[in-house]
């Protein structure tokens, strides 16, 4: 292996630049949908039988499916891991104001 040394004299004389940290953007936030779901959640009673969002997931409790994602939410606002939370509930609106109709 045959690597170079630097000299720091060539540092302090401003030949070499450290390198600079990699600016990371800030996360969009989901205030605008949150504040659309409680608002949402304002006027609507909770259906008490069990929901199918699709195929392979049903909400059997949908108070406590509300409220928990609403929390994961809120807490994890704008960290795209936790976004399948918000797309979960999103999708539960959905489907209860077409079966409102």
């Amino acid at each position: 292996m045959n690597s170079r040394a630097i000299p720091i004299s060539d540092f302090i004389a401003g030949k070499w630049d450290l390198p600079q940290p990699v600016q990371t953007p800030e996360p969009d936030k989901w205030d605008a949908e949150i504040a659309e779901i409680e608002d949402w959640l304002k006027n609507i009673v909770l259906p008490v039988e069990p929901v199918n969002l699709n195929a392979w997931t049903t909400i059997t409790d949908a108070r406590l499916f509300v409220d928990s994602s609403l929390a994961i939410v809120k807490n994890y606002n704008g960290n795209r891991y936790f976004l399948p939370y918000l797309n979960r509930l999103q999708k539960f609106i959905k489907i209860l104001n077409f079966n409102k109709k």
